[in-house]
């Protein structure tokens, strides 16, 4: 994978990581720019400064955490992504299973996500998530 720096700074996740990448490929891509972006709040801002705030790791982050199921870690990710390509969420919440997070048949627990409408919603998914997990529920 391609490590980008922003402000020479890398993100501090993969999740992280694809949403700058996003940024940048979306710079040379005309339907992409043309698609709105919106702040946290919902409201219609600039590509500019959409790509400004994704940049800022306080503004984008929701949650960052780890949890751990059946003996496994799970990374537990929440974040702004600030436009609704292809129809989708302002918010996505990524859980990223590290190696030994294995399901009840052996099997190496799969990437999960989910997406939220508003900053309130991705908040409160995040924490229900985590409850869930140190539970011992993964999500379905």
């Amino acid at each position: 994978m391609t490590w980008l720096a922003v402000d020479d700074q890398l993100p501090q996740s993969p999740v992280g990581q694809q949403l700058v990448e996003q940024a940048v490929h979306a710079r040379h891509s005309s339907d992409f720019a043309e698609i709105q972006k919106f702040n946290r709040d919902g409201e219609p801002i600039t590509l500019e400064e959409w790509a400004g705030l994704l940049s800022d790791r306080d503004y984008s982050t929701v949650g960052n955490d780890y949890a751990t199921i059946d003996g496994g870690r799970v990374l537990v990710t929440t974040l702004w992504i600030g436009h609704r390509w292809a129809g989708g969420d302002l918010f996505t919440t990524r859980l990223l299973p590290m190696r030994g997070c294995v399901d009840e048949h052996g099997l190496q627990r799969p990437v999960w996500a989910q997406s939220y409408p508003t900053l309130a919603a991705a908040a409160g998914g995040h924490a229900e998530i985590l409850d869930g997990l140190r539970a011992g529920r993964w999500p379905t």
